[in-house]
């Protein structure tokens, strides 16, 4: 961009010229980052054009399940066509901390979001995937798994939806917790799996979950050992469930005081309130957590963004003076005119005398 703009200024020497250049240079752009990233799906998916829009296609005819659960899907744009809420839009439509949790998880940043470890899809609440095919009748992963929407094309391919089971929804309590010291001490295969037993706290902010969850320090004591799962403490999860333009409600009704855990990637613009109190959102690896009493517990989560009402405010002083600047200059046109008039009057006098 700056070289552009140097071979702009140095060699077009007359400012008309300016925007046409612009414009070109732009379109050229927008042409070869298009060409790039259609380039880099195609190799990463095996799919062409022609294939990937078919898919597309189909993917926006699939139904939105319960929206407490995610949808597994690999492919961001394949969940924004639905649209749907899926695992593959941590990649790039949500807020910058989640590649705390990438970090966390050793995953990379790319054009299909890799999948996680043992424990992932449980962690994020992943309850439906779907399953393509060229006519082939599609198969579950598990013969336990529900289909829930099956879908064919003009062409005979098959989509089909299915349900797991056993995975929890978005918002669940710990009794258990781990800091981010020993955390990322852990082997990264078995991290996902304790991050689903044991909410990881930043040491700095060990008081306050101390005294209400009990430590634990390794994997074994998280309830992992060895990469295979033991068992989970037991936990309540969210009985009801509603989302906002603005965020995000639960009901969650535990059977002591301890920590609920949201999915949802933290920001300093989040607020959170239990039972119409303010609470502290504790960042835990990249997403939420906030502290639950004994007893049934209606938590909402708000987003508001400061620059949001800043922008506002811009745009409506900008109007006003805009609508100024329009006034003054139709005073001053009319004053021009008056002017014109009284010297035109002046000189036909002057011409009859």
């Amino acid at each position: 961009g700056t070289a552009v703009t140097f071979l702009i200024f140095r060699f077009i020497k007359k400012e008309r010229y300016y925007k046409i250049s612009w414009l070109i240079m732009v379109s050229v752009f927008a042409v070869l980052t298009a060409f790039v990233e259609i380039r880099i799906y195609q190799k990463d998916s095996g799919i062409s054009s022609s294939g990937y829009y078919a898919e597309i296609e189909q993917y926006s005819k699939v139904k939105r399940q319960n929206s407490a659960y995610r949808f597994d899907s690999e492919q961001n744009e394949l969940n924004m066509t639905a649209p749907l809420s899926g695992d593959g839009s941590f990649d790039s439509t949500v807020e910058g901390s989640v590649f705390e949790y990438m970090s966390a998880m050793g995953i990379k940043r790319g054009p299909f979001t890799v999948k996680g470890q043992d424990g992932a899809d449980q962690l994020l609440s992943v309850k439906y995937y779907v399953v393509h095919t060229d006519g082939s009748e599609p198969k579950p992963e598990n013969t336990a798994d529900k289909l829930v929407q099956k879908i064919v094309s003009e062409k005979g391919d098959t989509l089909c939806v299915f349900e797991r089971n056993n995975i929890l929804p978005i918002g669940f309590t710990y009794d258990k917790y781990m800091l981010s010291s020993e955390f990322n001490k852990l082997n990264k295969n078995v991290r996902a799996e304790v991050m689903l037993d044991a909410l990881v706290i930043p040491d700095s902010e060990e008081s306050l979950v101390k005294g209400i969850l009990k430590k634990c320090d390794t994997a074994e004591e998280a309830g992992i050992y060895k990469g295979k799962k033991i068992t989970y403490s037991a936990r309540r999860a969210s009985k009801e469930w509603q989302c906002s333009t603005d965020g995000f409600s639960s009901v969650i009704k535990a059977d002591r005081d301890g920590y609920a855990f949201f999915s949802v990637p933290w920001d300093t613009n989040w607020d959170a309130k239990v039972n119409g109190q303010h609470a502290y959102i504790i960042d835990t690896n990249g997403f939420m957590a906030v502290k639950v009493s004994s007893g049934e517990n209606t938590i909402s989560f708000r987003y508001h963004n400061p620059a949001l009402l800043f922008g506002r405010i811009i745009c409506f002083a900008g109007a006003v003076l805009y609508m100024v600047y329009l006034t003054v200059l139709a005073c001053g046109h009319e004053s021009c005119l008056l002017h014109s008039n009284i010297d035109t009057t002046s000189n036909k006098r002057r011409m009859r005398i």
